[in-house]
């Protein structure tokens, strides 16, 4: 019996190295995506207690301009941090985006190999049970001339 050779197996191992690659890079963005939204968060929370701060001057009748003046440049201040932080997560969305299109990429490609393996595997089994059914196919005529001789033997004797 012949051992099945896929013709294609390195190719297919490494696809299959790509597809796990994609994965790894998916995960990566997912984290960095998480991050990236608990770091929105953080800047909201900034930004929220900065108005705070600047609510809690006015009720309290401070009229203060340098203090209302620094008030009011940390609030602007963290607003842009919280902008750039919204930028980086949508940097990092569109990031898992394209690292999820990578991956089902990949993943096809694998999976049309994959196909044509087990296509080319069960045309090696059934040339394989051709073959050995022609063997059996062989072996009882062999037996039945075999027996056919004997039997025109025996009738020659008697």
């Amino acid at each position: 019996m012949t051992r099945f050779r896929f013709s294609l197996q390195t190719v297919l191992d490494v696809r299959k190295r790509r597809e796990e690659g994609a994965q790894l890079e998916l995960a990566q963005a997912v984290v960095a995506r998480q991050q990236a939204a608990r770091a929105v968060q953080e800047e909201e929370q900034r930004l929220e207690r900065a108005l705070a701060g600047w609510d809690a001057l006015a009720r309290a009748g401070q009229l203060d301009p340098a203090l209302w003046l620094g008030q009011a440049r940390y609030a602007a201040r963290v607003r842009r941090e919280r902008d750039a932080a919204r930028q980086r997560y949508a940097a990092a969305e569109q990031e898992e985006d394209a690292a999820r299109e990578r991956l089902v990429a990949a993943a096809r490609d694998r999976q049309v190999l994959e196909t044509l393996r087990e296509r080319e595997l069960a045309r090696h089994r059934a040339a394989l049970a051709r073959a050995e059914a022609a063997r059996l196919d062989e072996v009882g005529t062999i037996r039945f001339r075999f027996a056919r001789r004997e039997s025109a033997a025996a009738w020659g004797k008697e």
